[in-house]
């Protein structure tokens, strides 16, 4: 390991999401949640890698999946966010496309800080009507 002050990333986790939404397949090749979750594995390699520091990382990464389990009644987080949207989706393009609906809620609903799915201020999962992704019993 690097004994040098890692340096931060360019551009912060968030503002990646944000040119993804805009133009899909140039960064993923096709509108796939599968697609953007490998780009997210491999931006987070790379960040790694080079002893980054990324703003918004910690927040995504450690409170995003367990908030979309949360929020999609799922039993589980371990299947990852991409899987339990997909399940939830017609297809890859849609499972996309509620990915961003579900970022929204995250990041409005978080403020910017870390999701614990313990936290009496969370949201209820059996409220279906704070989301346009339907819930499956």
């Amino acid at each position: 390991m690097s004994s040098q002050t890692p340096k931060e990333a360019n551009r912060s986790l968030y503002g990646w999401f944000h040119l993804i939404r805009q133009k899909p397949p140039m960064y993923l090749g096709e509108c796939s949640v599968t697609r953007l979750f490998l780009f997210v594995t491999g931006l987070e390699f790379g960040v790694h890698s080079c002893d980054c520091l990324m703003r918004d990382r910690d927040n995504f990464f450690f409170g995003f999946n367990p908030w979309v389990a949360q929020r999609l009644n799922h039993p589980e987080s371990t299947t990852g966010w991409a899987q339990m949207i997909l399940d939830r989706s017609a297809n890859e393009a849609e499972a996309l496309e509620h990915f961003f609906i579900l970022l929204d809620e995250f990041k409005k609903e978080t403020n910017g800080e870390a999701f614990s799915p313990c936290s009496t201020d969370n949201i209820d999962p059996s409220d279906a009507t704070s989301s346009s992704i339907p819930l499956i019993p």
